[in-house]
């Protein structure tokens, strides 16, 4: 488990925008969403449009 949660402000969220360190923000919590690049029904394509950003 996690004992302690991190505040992520939105500038470093920003940062993390590239495949292989891609952060995506949903309902205030922050998700590396790479490994459900090959998985996701969208496409890669279509997951990469919320990196780095709240996809809320």
């Amino acid at each position: 488990g996690i004992d302690t949660l991190l505040r992520v402000p939105q500038s470093v969220l920003k940062r993390n925008n590239k495949k292989g360190d891609g952060w995506t923000a949903i309902n205030g919590e922050i998700s590396n969403t790479m490994a459900y690049l090959l998985y996701h029904p969208g496409g890669d394509k279509e997951l990469m449009r919320l990196v780095g950003r709240d996809g809320t």
